[in-house]
């Protein structure tokens, strides 16, 4: 089963349940939660509004028809975009035709806090609303259509009120006596779908379900996916003087991207092609997909609103045929006290999950912490191990003192780029503890070790503290390669901490994971290759050049 489906039905039922939304009048609780349902009759009983409330993150579905695999106008609400609509003639996906026979409005969707909640209004026509039979089912996982985890069907009385204490003991009406009135919502009473955190921006003739800060004051509010209309957003503002909301190329970059400026009460659009005033240029293009602009007061603050349209091909909202990333979207927001000019620290970024009701900090990597993390990558997990591995096996492929001028001269450029990297690094000192301890520690052994080759080759081959000197270059060799891997996992771990959005430092962390595995494996396949050569064919790998060597 695929959907929920009302069914006309013929019977008797109780008074309902009174909704705990404030917007519904009864609720009917299924399945020992995982199911609710709310629903109101319109005044003149013409069209029924209803909300299904479902736990997990998987989908919903609602329908109409005689049968659990027969349903017209059923709605299937999956991967987070607006809920589509489809006449079901049997239990199997290719027996799902796109429908909109039964006239729905508003119709939503909206995914936060581990519940999927699907609201709608319909008309009456072809209803009982003496009796309703609701067959629920649902998915506790899984956004796209597999079987349901759970259905069970009940009887509702659409027109029916919740009992009033004065009325519990009295003997039956002969008519259904008038519904009682629900008090309009407000930001204590009116929960918000989905658990997400209620809006509290009212007045004015939008009102909206959730809320997320978007820093300095800032706050965006929004409501769930509309089939045929998509999604209404709001940003609202302390303070008077200029703002812009921006959707940028990168997250967290402030430029190129597109945005709304507003200007007084005025807005208009604009493309951001760098940092200064002049690479700001008016251009009505942009951002074909956000309909509805308009700037308001509400509250004593500025709201700029505005409609995400529902399109395939949109990068910034919903879509019916599509959901994943057009639900999650980067934002930049810059304000100044007067007319628009640099911002300084005004200013914020924020990725924001409409679907799961939430907003994330994205900040900006500086390109030296980039530049650093690379650069020690390839020097300390490429070079480094080759440098070594050359002085060890490159006497069975290299003629003469090759291998020896090849180490050297790979660890001369590995012990300069540290260097310049560690100059770089300390410009920058906010990283962790551990790591900056670690890069100090490889940096001493890394200079020790220049000082021990040094004066291995001023000793000369046959000076008695030569192989002693030699001895301590190559433990201390082997000591400052396994810091340097150390360092650069606890690297990678900082990186994570303090860049949450960036996969670098779990790129970085794998590389470094994979560099050590293979080194060792080639060691050991060098050693054996070693152990196979004839005794007479091996040639000694920890000599240097003699004096009358060329």
């Amino acid at each position: 089963m695929r959907s929920l489906a009302l069914l006309a039905a013929i019977g008797t039922t109780a008074a309902c349940t009174a909704s705990s939304d404030a917007a519904y009048t009864c609720m009917e609780s299924l399945l020992s939660g995982a199911i609710t349902v709310h629903w109101k009759l319109s005044a003149d009983e013409t069209s029924m509004s209803v909300m299904a409330v479902s736990t997990g993150s998987g989908y919903l579905g609602l329908g109409f028809g005689t049968s659990m695999s027969s349903s017209t106008g059923a709605i299937i609400a999956q991967d987070g975009s607006a809920p589509a609509l489809h006449d079901i003639n049997g239990r199997t996906r290719p027996q799902l035709a796109t429908s909109d026979s039964v006239g729905y409005t508003d119709l939503s969707q909206m995914r936060a806090g581990g519940t999927t909640t699907v609201k709608f209004t319909r008309p009456t026509q072809g209803l009982s609303l003496s009796q309703a039979t609701m067959i629920t089912a649902y998915h506790l996982t899984s956004e796209t259509l597999v079987y349901h985890t759970a259905r069970t069907p009940f009887t509702a009385q659409l027109n029916a009120s919740p009992p009033t204490p004065s009325s519990t003991n009295a003997s039956p009406p002969t008519t259904p006596p008038p519904r009682a009135a629900t008090p309009p919502p407000t930001a204590e009473s009116a929960p918000a779908p989905g658990g997400c955190t209620q809006s509290t921006l009212k007045g004015g003739s939008e009102e909206y379900a959730c809320e997320v800060e978007m820093g300095g004051g800032a706050g965006m509010h929004f409501g769930g996916a509309v089939r045929g209309q998509g999604r209404k957003v709001a940003l609202a503002m302390e303070g008077t003087g200029s703002y812009s909301l921006a959707w940028p190329e990168n997250a967290g970059l402030m430029a190129p991207a597109s945005a709304l400026v507003v200007e007084d009460s005025n807005v208009r659009r604009v493309r951001i092609t760098g940092k200064s005033s002049a690479a700001i240029a008016n251009d009505n293009s942009v951002l074909p997909d956000i309909e509805d602009v308009a700037v308001t007061t509400v509250n004593g603050k500025r709201v700029l609103s505005f409609r995400i349209a529902e399109t395939q091909t949109s990068r910034r909202g919903a879509s019916v045929l599509s959901g994943g990333q057009q639900n999650v979207v980067n934002f930049n927001w810059a304000a100044n006290p007067g007319t628009l000019a640099y911002h300084g620290g005004n200013k914020g970024s924020r990725t924001v999950d409409f679907e799961r009701g939430t907003a994330t900090s994205v900040v900006k990597v500086p390109g030296k912490v980039k530049v650093h993390a690379i650069f020690m990558l390839v020097l300390w997990g490429v070079l480094a191990p080759c440098g070594v591995l050359v002085k060890r096996f490159g006497a069975l492929c290299m003629p003469g003192n090759t291998p020896y001028f090849a180490h050297g001269g790979i660890m001369v450029v590995v012990v300069l780029a540290t260097t310049v990297m560690a100059a770089l690094a300390f410009s920058d000192l906010r990283g962790g503890s551990a790591h900056k301890g670690l890069g100090v520690t490889v940096f001493a052994v890394m200079w020790v070790q220049v000082i021990l080759a040094a004066g291995k080759a001023a000793l000369g081959q046959d000076a008695s503290t030569a192989k002693y000197v030699g001895l301590g270059h190559a433990v201390l060799g082997s000591a400052v390669h396994i810091l340097a891997v150390a360092q650069m996992l606890v690297g990678a771990r900082d990186y994570n901490d303090r860049f949450p959005g960036d996969d670098l430092g779990d790129d970085i962390k794998w590389a470094v994971i994979a560099f050590a595995v293979s080194f060792v494996v080639a060691n050991i396949g060098g050693y054996l290759l070693k152990a196979r050569e004839p005794e007479a064919q091996k040639a000694p790998t920890d000599t240097e050049p003699t004096g009358d060597a060329s």
